[in-house]
């Protein structure tokens, strides 16, 4: 089914090799790849540092036309992480999770032709806010994120408990 499907297909990790006829544009290489930072090929602006993870080592194939959207760095050595040749997309680890998942989500844009404006919204997450808190002092601090087009969230605790006392206070 894969084989015959004319849209985009994206494989991940390990086994690619079982869909030879649409990823024979890249190889797997016997031993794993460290990076310890990754690049979008396209905005070397855009570059993501973390601590050392594994991945798959694999080279393009010379015969092919692929392009890498993204790179994976460890010293001076660069290693292929998401390779597009045609419709066809490769994403060399088996990981989905941070870090790997910003740089993934950016190039699903690319798969399914998606403009999309770059934003990365941060949020300040105001902790803590139980009933003994002062609500003209949490006011004061929402009313200032809002003026600032801050966005913001609030962790609201509905019952407090005096560790002392024991005495229990409820926002009901």
């Amino acid at each position: 089914m894969v084989s015959l499907f004319d849209g985009p297909v994206v494989a991940i990790g390990n086994n690619f090799e079982q869909f030879a006829e649409r990823f024979n544009f890249i190889e797997q290489v016997p031993n794993e790849a460290i990076i310890d930072e990754m690049i979008l090929s396209n905005n070397e602006a855009q570059q993501l540092t973390f601590t050392a993870q594994y991945v798959l080592n694999i080279k393009l194939l010379e015969d092919y036309e692929s392009e890498n959207l993204l790179i994976g760095k460890k010293d001076q050595a660069e290693f292929p992480l998401f390779i597009r040749q045609e419709t066809d997309y490769y994403f060399a680890s088996t990981v989905l999770k941070p870090p790997f998942s910003i740089p993934f989500a950016e190039l699903l844009h690319d798969v399914f032709k998606e403009e999309h404006k770059a934003t990365y919204t941060g949020y300040i997450r105001l902790e803590d806010i139980h009933p003994l808190v002062n609500p003209d002092y949490l006011m004061e601090i929402a009313k200032v994120l809002q003026e600032k087009d801050i966005p913001y969230m609030m962790a609201v605790i509905p019952v407090y408990t005096n560790p002392e006392t024991k005495k229990t206070i409820s926002f009901f």
